[in-house]
């Protein structure tokens, strides 16, 4: 089969010089420079594109001007070339069906690519066996990414979805969203939402990971799907949690091997309700962004996938090794809403908070104390901040068991303080009542 049609990419051009409709209607099926072979050709395309997007009308003599001063002209075949193109045109009836020809050619061309980066990353002695899978699976997703999407609505439309999502939340007997098991969090933040990115970010010993495993773990309780992406922690350590929480048997006596004898039987219940559980942890250390995404797409298609967690931010390898840290991690936030719009998932991404919060009086973090913070903030629909003030008075036990989650930016959702019991031995965050917090230094 031969992959390419120039009588039809010349064909397409010709339509768009010759007819403003027919521009309109190629890029809104999502025509770019790549869906053309040719060189030249793409060098017309380019033309055409930047000048309808100032505004103006591109036609032979106008994408010749521009060709032109870009010193281009005779890289598309001159004004003779170009002008040709015209009686070349589709006819404006057949103008989309010949556009998504074009598509269709560029697909097959790129599943070639694809092919071609899959088999070099097999043979590349310096990638591991997983390394190389993800960058074919990334090179497949790159595929995905680029097919047209319906993303385009009437505001009439917008409108309706909207009200269709309030009046099916208000008849449902659930809140929206995926809950959340802690009450106080609940209520500020109305569950946990599809197509958003959340951050939970912590100093070291704050809890960070017990909490999104809290988080994540409910979520999955109800039914959905779930992927935890550590970068951190191995996939024992974090089932070694899990069963603390579950069972209520200290890690302590977990990790020592001195359980008791009536630790056994809550714990192989535990054991046998997490059988069933739609929860799949990734513990792959050092990988890229490019490569969870790929592997949630993957998971996203088999099973479903509803929240993905990255435990943590920071510890992601950059894809740009020759950016500004900022500018890394920036880009990583970035990635991560992407993917949370693009799979229509909820992202929870943890992060890791600088020293300035501990130099102050009042150590609780506020959004500066980011580490690296750039787009994180920026990008990021909500952003949670755990803190135990226990960490910083070890000798006082007035915040004995005592953690707060302070939600410094929520786009749909109420800021504030939510406080609730920590139990360290277990590995467990709890509701609190009302009267057990400190009436003094804490209000």
């Amino acid at each position: 089969m031969n992959l390419t049609s120039l009588h039809v990419e010349r064909a397409v051009i010709g339509a768009c010089l010759l007819r403003p409709g027919s521009m309109d209607q190629a890029q809104a099926l999502g025509l770019t420079e790549q869906a053309f072979s040719d060189g030249g050709l793409r060098l017309v395309w380019a033309a055409a594109r930047e000048i309808v997007a100032e505004g103006g009308q591109a036609d032979e003599l106008s994408v010749c001007t521009r060709l032109e001063q870009a010193g281009t002209l005779g890289q598309a075949g001159g004004f003779p070339a170009v002008s040709a193109l015209t009686a070349e045109a589709s006819l404006e009836s057949t103008t989309g069906q010949a556009v998504r020809s074009l598509l269709d050619l560029q697909l097959r061309r790129g599943l070639i690519e694809a092919g071609t980066v899959a088999r070099r990353a097999a043979t590349d002695g310096a990638l591991s066996a997983s390394e190389a899978l993800g960058q074919a699976q990334g090179a497949l997703a790159s595929l995905e990414d680029g097919q047209p999407a319906t993303t385009e609505y009437t505001m009439g439309e917008a409108v309706s979805l909207a009200y269709e999502e309030a009046r099916e939340a208000s008849q449902a007997d659930a809140p929206p969203g995926m809950p959340i098991r802690l009450v106080d969090l609940q209520s500020r933040l109305g569950g946990i939402r599809p197509g958003r990115l959340y951050i939970l970010a912590a100093r070291p010993r704050m809890g960070k990971t017990a909490l999104a495993g809290e988080l994540s773990e409910h979520v999955a309780a109800q039914g959905r799907w779930v992927r935890y992406q550590s970068l951190e922690m191995g996939a024992a350590e974090l089932g070694q949690r899990r069963l603390a929480r579950q069972a209520r048997v200290s890690v302590e006596r977990l990790e020592r091997g001195t359980l008791r004898a009536g630790d056994y039987q809550p714990l192989l219940q535990a054991v046998e309700a997490d059988e069933r559980l739609p929860y799949i942890v990734d513990d792959q250390s050092g990988i890229t962004l490019s490569t969870i995404s790929a592997r949630a797409r993957a998971q996203k298609r088999r099973q479903g996938l509803d929240l993905l967690v990255v435990d943590y931010l920071q510890l992601l390898r950059p894809e740009d090794t020759r950016a500004s840290r900022e500018q890394q991690v920036s880009a990583m936030a970035r990635g991560l809403k992407v993917l949370a719009k693009d799979l229509n998932c909820a992202v929870l991404a943890l992060a890791q908070l600088n020293r300035k919060c501990e130099s102050r009086e009042d150590k609780r973090p506020v959004l500066s104390d980011l580490r690296e913070s750039g787009g994180i903030e920026q990008d990021a629909d909500v952003v949670m901040m755990l803190h135990r003030e226990s960490v910083y008075q070890p000798e006082s036990r007035l915040w004995d068991g005592l953690a707060e989650v302070i939600v410094r930016k929520a786009r749909q959702g109420t800021e504030g303080t939510a406080r609730v019991a920590w139990r360290g031995e277990l590995q467990r965050f709890e509701d609190l009542a009302a009267d057990e917090w400190p009436s003094v230094g804490g209000e």
